[in-house]
C-alpha cells in the first residue's frame, strides 16, 4: 500500500534545508493553512520553496515504482509575470538533488495541479522532496507563490509502504479497543 505524505508549514526536520522556504513532508496531516514561497525576481528559474523528508527509515525501501503528486497553489503572482515549476526530488546524504528520478511540471495560476512520475531504484540515506522553482520572465518587483499545506489536497503519494518514527501516533491514533 502506498504511503501518503502531507506537505507542511513545519520545518522540524532542518537536515538538507536548501535556503529557500524549507517545510517537512509527514505522514500526519495536521491543521489546514498555508506556506509562503521566498520571493524572486530572476529572470531564469530559481528554487524558492523545498518540503522534504528522509525515508530511508521507512519500510520497504528502497523501492522503484510511481510516485503521484498533488499540490495545491492558493495564491501565485500573475501569470504574465510569475512561473513556476514544481517537482519531485531525490536528495542524497550530501543534500545534492539526485539526477535521473526527478520530473518537472510547468505551470502558472492557482488550483490544484496533479502529476505522476516513476523513479528508479531508491538506496542509501535519501530524502524525498518536492521542490518548486520559480521566475519572473517580466513584469517588476518580487513575485511568489502560496500553498495549502496541511491539507488533504497538498500531498506526495510514495509507492513503499511506511514505518517510520512518525507512525506510531497515526497507529495509535487508528487503534480501537474493543
Amino acid at each position: 500500500m502506498p504511503t501518503k505524505y502531507f506537505l507542511k508549514d513545519t520545518n522540524v526536520d532542518t537536515n538538507c534545508d536548501s535556503g529557500a522556504v524549507d517545510a517537512d513532508i509527514s505522514i500526519t496531516q495536521g491543521t489546514p493553512t498555508t506556506l509562503a514561497s521566498a520571493n524572486t525576481q530572476s529572470a531564469t528559474y530559481e528554487l524558492i520553496q523545498q518540503l522534504d523528508r528522509d525515508v530511508s527509515g521507512d519500510s520497504g525501501f528502497p523501492v522503484t515504482g510511481d510516485v503521484d503528486v498533488s499540490v495545491d497553489v492558493a495564491t501565485a503572482s500573475p501569470a504574465a509575470e510569475f512561473e513556476y515549476l514544481l517537482s519531485v526530488a531525490r536528495i542524497d546524504s550530501g543534500c545534492v538533488t539526485g539526477t535521473g528520478g526527478g520530473f518537472l511540471i510547468d505551470l502558472t495560476g492557482t488550483g490544484i495541479h496533479t502529476f505522476s512520475g516513476a523513479f528508479p531504484s531508491w538506496t542509501g540515506s535519501i530524502r524525498l522532496a518536492l521542490q518548486v522553482q520559480g521566475r519572473r520572465p517580466s513584469g517588476h518587483g518580487n513575485k511568489f507563490l502560496t500553498l495549502n499545506v496541511n491539507d488533504p489536497d497538498s500531498f506526495i503519494n510514495a509507492p513503499w509502504p511506511v514505518s517510520g518514527p512518525d507512525e506510531v501516533p497515526l497507529l495509535m491514533a487508528q487503534y480501537q479497543p474493543g
